[in-house]
């Protein structure tokens, strides 16, 4: 919480009852009186009026109201020091920004100052009993809310740092402004990421609402490794990458093996070496990775139509409401360790298993009770397809490749590559495709799951 703002306080009763009950806390005493006399109260610049003694404060409360004095800048001590805890927030200023709130839909909220905490309402008014809140304590780095609240006095420095350290968070920004405060003037930089706004007046001040230019940029990734009979009537912003590229014959898509890569890494790793490309080498606003043969669909019908590959713009307004698409969660009658002993063996499967936890837990030790579960499970989100924020996808990319590389060269160390089949080369990329789960999972991630539908 920030402490830039003392306020000016007129107290009545007695000063060294009310210095003890605050402690440290800011306050700057311009007058103290036995008794309040509305008349001497105003020649002052005030911002509250503190009573100690509950007496008078019942005595005199509405009477000096009744004087022009704004009920919401008389109070007790005990509400004096809860107004710092807040932030200096009145009730009449979370009246306030609950309407605000509720006129505006908001659904979802990281409250950074933990302000509700503090609320001196005792329950959320009706129509936002839904609300829900993360604290700024305690928040998901990679959820995206529907607004980001500050409600503490920050000059416009730490405003516009706040701003920019969760700008991935939301498109919208709701921030309390005090009187003190020279208006807003927020780094150029940043203020060019914003398209207007509103507020509302409150008590000492005013809640700001700044929304967030619209980001359209996306692109939806079909990876291929040959020529595939769909490519000319793909949606708009859906770009075929063809996977691999280093070590095939060039199929003229563009490839993964330009710009920062691992192209060569394809025959072990799948698809995957197309999202690396994606990740070093793009800046789209929002991207996606599908197949040349499984697509999602704009409805719950798995059998292929090409009208019904869901649109680019579609997807990017359920991203409104969700943190990923993802495919179908799908369930195996066995659990993964089995279903991939089934498919490339024992010694293959276990080995590359056993690699991976070991580097998982070098490297990304949060992450192993998930991975022990997703390994003991019969359910995943399956064939690495998901459509995303780009931040969240960098985010997703930076986690994998911080340890399925080593994994990949002490396994090649144990068993060379070059005496599996093909299959079982693949193994890797299996895995992978398990540890999209882990990472949803562990990540507490809002996902819109759709049907697959695969070209036959």
């Amino acid at each position: 919480m920030m402490n830039h703002f003392v306020p000016n306080v007129i107290v009545i009763g007695d000063v060294e009852i009310f210095k003890a009950a605050i402690e440290n806390k800011p306050a700057k005493i311009i007058a103290d009186f036995p008794e309040p006399i509305a008349d001497d109260l105003k020649k002052f610049d005030f911002d509250y009026i503190v009573f100690t003694d509950p007496i008078q404060f019942i005595n005199h409360c509405v009477t000096l109201n009744s004087k022009d004095i704004p009920i919401d800048q008389i109070m007790m001590t005990e509400t004096y020091i809860r107004q710092i805890s807040n932030g200096f927030q009145s009730y009449n200023n979370e009246s306030a920004l609950y309407k605000f709130l509720s006129e505006m839909k908001i659904q979802t909220i990281l409250d950074l100052d933990d302000f509700f905490n503090h609320s001196v309402f005792y329950s959320k008014p009706y129509d936002l009993k839904n609300l829900i809140i993360d604290s700024g304590k305690n928040f998901n780095r990679l959820h995206h809310y529907d607004v980001v609240l500050m409600t503490a006095i920050r000059n416009n420095k730490e405003l516009s740092m706040q701003i920019y350290e969760t700008l991935n968070l939301s498109d919208n920004f709701l921030f309390f402004l005090h009187d003190s405060a020279e208006g807003i003037n927020l780094n150029a930089d940043l203020a060019d990421e914003f398209d207007g706004g509103s507020f509302c007046d409150c008590i000492r001040g005013k809640f700001y609402f700044i929304k967030k230019k619209e980001k359209t940029d996306i692109c939806i990734y079909v990876v291929t490794h040959k020529k595939f009979d769909i490519e000319k009537i793909l949606p708009q912003n859906y770009q075929i990458i063809h996977a691999g590229r280093a070590l095939k014959d060039d199929l003229n898509y563009l490839g993964d093996d330009s710009g920062e890569n691992i192209s060569k890494l394809n025959p072990y790793l799948n698809e995957l070496t197309a999202a690396y490309w994606i990740w070093k080498n793009t800046s789209h606003d929002f991207v996606g990775l599908v197949h040349y043969r499984r697509f999602f669909s704009a409805d719950e019908d798995e059998k292929f139509s090409e009208e019904k590959i869901i649109s680019a713009e579609s997807a990017r307004q359920l991203l409104n409401n969700f943190d990923l698409i993802v495919a179908n969660e799908h369930y195996y009658i066995c659990n993964t360790k089995t279903f991939l002993i089934n498919d490339v063996g024992f010694d293959v499967a276990n080995l590359a298993i056993v690699l991976t936890r070991e580097s998982l837990a070098l490297h990304q030790p949060n992450y192993l009770e998930t991975f022990d579960y997703i390994v003991d499970t019969c359910s995943l989100f399956k064939c690495n397809m998901f459509i995303t924020r780009k931040y969240v996808f960098d985010s997703y990319c930076q986690w994998l490749f911080s340890f399925i590389f080593e994994a990949v060269e002490k396994f090649n160390k144990i068993i060379p590559f070059e005496k599996l089949h093909e299959r079982q080369k693949r193994i890797f990329g299996f895995i992978c495709e398990r540890m999209l789960s882990v990472w949803i999972r562990k990540n507490k991630l809002d996902v819109k799951e759709m049907t697959v539908m695969e070209v036959k």
